[in-house]
């Protein structure tokens, strides 16, 4: 028998990130940096995603997020609302002058990130004004898995497939809100995470958000249903 195959399975859990939970938030908006780097807000910085991207509509009951943990250590997470319409219109609208001064933060540390702010501005708006009709489904607003708890090992290992798991905690909470539809947006250009949707079941639609070829991801509810 080898070493490997003797090591106890890491614990392996996905639990619900409270607006209150300060060191929660602040794994999920580091890996939200680390992970999502080309999303336009991931440019800001931690400290700008972890107030007023996370905590701030998470107070607001705008967002939901839950992290998914490996003996105690955040590796993953995934950000969902019910009410996509009122999270894309209030959200960052409820708290501009917060959002303002947590820029002008993010400015002063490193003024590189000024060059990211009309990408911001260009893809916030575009999901504001797409006349799109969001009340049959809800929305992840963001997922993310670090690299190694996503390998072959890892799920050799734990018998857990920790993207997969996300996206279905996520469905189930949406589902049981009432929700037909789980919807989410990615870049076209991000192939891999897209042949993942497929293989789960998800339908395809290419549309653009502020001039950037994106591909919105639909899974019927409940998860599962649109597998084939």
């Amino acid at each position: 028998m080898s070493i490997e195959s003797e090591r106890a399975a890491p614990a392996v859990r996905i639990r619900e990130i409270d607006a209150a939970d300060e060191a929660g938030l602040r794994a999920v908006a580091g890996l939200h940096e680390q992970l999502l780097d080309f999303g336009p807000l991931a440019a800001l910085g931690a400290d700008f995603l972890r107030v007023v991207c996370y905590r701030a509509p998470m107070r607001d009951g705008l967002m939901r997020v839950a992290a998914v943990e490996v003996d105690d250590v955040a590796v993953g997470f995934v950000a969902y609302t019910v009410d996509s319409a009122r999270f894309h219109t209030e959200a960052l609208r409820r708290h501009v002058p917060l959002a303002g001064a947590r820029m002008i933060v993010a400015m002063a540390r490193d003024p590189r990130r000024l060059r990211a702010v009309p990408r911001i501005l260009r893809v916030l708006r575009s999901r504001v004004d797409d006349h799109e009709d969001r009340r049959r489904f809800g929305e992840v607003i963001g997922i993310a898995v670090q690299p190694d708890a996503v390998s072959a090992g890892f799920r050799r290992r734990t018998g857990r497939w920790l993207s997969r798991d996300l996206v279905a905690h996520a469905a189930d909470e949406l589902h049981a809100a009432g929700k037909e539809q789980l919807r989410m947006f990615v870049a076209s250009e991000n192939t891999r995470t897209l042949l993942l949707y497929q293989f789960l079941g998800a339908t395809f639609e290419r549309v653009e958000h502020g001039g950037e070829p994106t591909t919105a991801v639909t899974f019927a509810l409940p998860f599962g249903a649109g597998s084939r």
